[in-house]
């Protein structure tokens, strides 16, 4: 208590920072949240220049020059809007204290470029597009004995290379650097998170791509001009070609291309304002491509919608000619092996039908003969000229003919049924025949679907990686951190997180990922033919081919060969890559061995000369051999249990 009195009641001290010393550990004591503000230490003088303060808080440029980046992209349009607003009064300005108020550059020409021709030609100098040239006139003009004539040319030379000398390249300089700054800025904020060279075509950044391209070319060019066309006029010279393109149609209207230091200041603010231009046209199309992507992105979406759906489309139609082909591809095996059993008994029926057709031409040609002769024997007498009795008696034919009318209806039965039996095997023929048409005609629509398939297929994943562009660069230019990425050059995107199922990947894993990739419609052999331990039957391993189709009949096919892998290493307890090998030159496929082959070759082993190398076993008697290898097959005996 006797402390704070004395305190109290001690005179007022103006307060040093020596105080404010002593004094802080009880303003940290009381506020600790405030005792560690810089605000709260400073004096008011440096209170008030402190960033932020009232009075004077950073605009335009000195906004986005901080050490800290900028929270936001408005935060940047609107300092580089404001800085181009700015720069643009003062180049206004600074042309109104050059030419006066209400007057251009058509004036400064009528104003001094009379004079200065008449004092070239006095002169006999021919150019002064260079500032040494200007200097040396001014000074022969300046010698009685070199000019005679009226002093008022020398003094609106005087004048206007002053007024040259004064505004260039000073002025023009804080206006130049200003762009430059803006440029800078937007090169770094306004960009459209698009690579050309990795992503795919998306119009809206390929085409914004491209346009910032032109528009960095352009300002650029602008703002190096306007900063060395003074300086290439001080050292080496100027020409029209330097000039802007209105400045050059004006010099060339004026007829001033020797006097082209009349039209210097022009030319700046001329490629000032051309770099403003650009910029302001670069801002504003920065301002609107996120609401274009975001468009783009509704639009690929219902595509993508639309094109998931003809793509379901197709893979049914194709799921469906597939299980149309699979059955008429049974449909003739089956009646093939049902032609082949009735090959045999084909033959014997092709030839019954011939004896059974023969016999009954030769019953009727026979019958026929036999009728004549009963006519004959009826119309003449039974004695012949010569008194001999005839052989054939008019009975005797009559019962042979009626012997053969009786044998002809068996005949004609066993014919028919001979040849019953022949049409059944020419409709299995006919049957065969329409199979093999109907098998090719599906072969071809199912080639046809797939391709169709295959074609759809790929414009949905087009559509589908434009999509995920188009969200990555939407992300991209809408994330609350994007400005600070920008500003410290942080690359975007996520980190790819490795799955367990990733790390673990072998080799096996691998070679099972190319045979799926390469095996096509062949996989079904493959499994068919793959060995199985414990054995698997026939009827399981069918059961699992169709399962498997009917599980792959919305995906690709390489989806389903790899399914159909790995349910054989899920199922077959000693999988290796040796089985596949031997699988896969069963069933013809020695080409996917040739890439495994290629693909999976183990490196040579380089020796090292320095590298500790074992030594050879040594020798071993004869008489001991016998028992080393006892001993090896025991190990190998051991081996082979473990493994299994």
């Amino acid at each position: 208590m006797d402390t704070l009195s004395a305190v109290r009641d001690s005179p007022r001290k103006k307060l040093t920072p020596r105080n404010v010393m002593r004094l802080r550990p009880v303003l940290e004591c009381r506020m600790p949240t405030l005792a560690s503000k810089a605000a709260f230490i400073l004096h008011g003088d440096e209170r008030s220049a402190m960033p932020g303060a009232a009075g004077h808080r950073p605009g335009g440029l000195r906004q986005l020059q901080q050490s800290v980046p900028p929270r936001t992209m408005r935060d940047v349009r609107a300092a580089v809007t404001k800085e181009m607003k700015s720069v643009t009064r003062k180049v206004a300005r600074l042309e109104r204290e050059y030419y006066g108020d209400k007057k251009t550059v058509h004036n400064e020409v009528e104003k001094y470029a009379y004079s200065v021709k008449v004092l070239m030609k006095s002169l006999w100098i021919l150019d002064l597009n260079k500032a040494s040239a200007i200097d040396e006139m001014i000074k022969q003009a300046a010698n009685p004995d070199r000019y005679k004539q009226d002093p008022k040319h020398p003094a609106a030379l005087k004048e206007v290379w002053a007024k040259i000398q004064t505004f260039l390249p000073d002025r023009v300089s804080v206006l130049v650097e200003s762009c430059q700054g803006m440029f800078n800025n937007l090169v770094r904020y306004c960009v459209s998170f698009y690579d050309a060279e990795k992503d795919g075509y998306l119009e809206t950044p390929a085409h914004y791509t491209e346009q910032i391209a032109v528009w960095k070319e352009k300002a650029e060019l602008s703002i190096q001009s306007a900063r060395n066309l003074y300086k290439k006029f001080r050292t080496s010279g100027i020409t029209a070609s330097m000039l802007s393109s209105p400045v050059k149609a004006f010099c060339s209207r004026s007829d001033i291309h020797k006097l082209l230091f009349l039209v210097m200041f022009a030319d700046a603010c001329t490629h000032i304002r051309s770099a403003l231009s650009v910029m302001t046209q670069w801002l504003s199309t920065d301002e609107n491509y996120a609401a274009y992507v975001k468009n783009d992105l509704t639009e690929l979406e219902k595509l993508k919608e639309e094109k998931m759906k003809v793509l379901r489309e197709m893979k049914q139609k194709c799921h469906t000619l597939t299980y149309t082909q699979s059955k008429l591809e049974q449909d003739h095996a089956k009646l093939t092996h049902e032609l082949h059993a009735m090959k045999e008994k084909e033959q014997s029926l092709r030839i019954d039908e011939v004896s059974l057709v023969n016999a009954l031409n030769d019953m009727e040609l026979e019958m026929e003969f036999k009728e004549r002769r009963r006519e004959n024997i009826k119309k003449r007498p039974a004695v012949s000229e010569h008194g001999e009795a005839s052989v054939e008696t008019y009975e005797t034919l009559t019962s042979e003919l009626k012997s053969l009318k009786e044998r002809l209806p068996m005949v004609l039965r066993s014919l028919a049924q001979v040849r019953l039996k022949l049409g059944q095997v020419d409709n299995k023929l006919g049957q065969l025949e329409k199979a093999e048409r109907d098998l090719i005609a599906t072969k071809r629509e199912l080639k046809q679907a797939e391709e169709d398939r295959d074609l759809k297929e790929q414009e949905f994943v087009e559509t589908e990686e434009a999509a995920q562009l188009a969200r990555k660069i939407l992300l991209c230019k809408t994330a609350n951190d994007a400005t600070e990425k920008l500003y410290y050059s942080v690359p975007f995107g996520t980190k790819t997180v490795k799955t367990k199922g990733e790390t673990a990947k072998g080799p096996m894993a691998r070679i099972c990922k190319l045979i799926s990739t390469k095996i096509e419609r062949d996989w079904v052999q493959l499994y068919l033919n793959l060995p199985f331990y414990p054995q698997r039957g026939e009827e399981t391993i069918e059961h699992d081919v169709m399962e498997l189709t009917e599980l792959g009949s919305r995906a690709s096919v390489s989806w389903t060969a790899r399914q159909a892998l790995e349910r054989w290493k899920r199922y077959h307890t000693r999988a290796n890559v040796e089985d596949l090998r031997r699988t896969l030159r069963k069933i013809k496929r020695s080409d996917i061995i040739k890439v495994i082959d290629e693909g999976f070759k183990s490196p040579a082993k380089v020796v090292d000369p320095f590298e500790l190398q074992e030594e050879a076993p040594p020798p071993v008697r004869p008489e001991l051999v016998p028992f080393y290898r006892l001993i090896e097959r025991y190990d190998q005996i051991r081996a082979s249990k473990a493994k299994s």
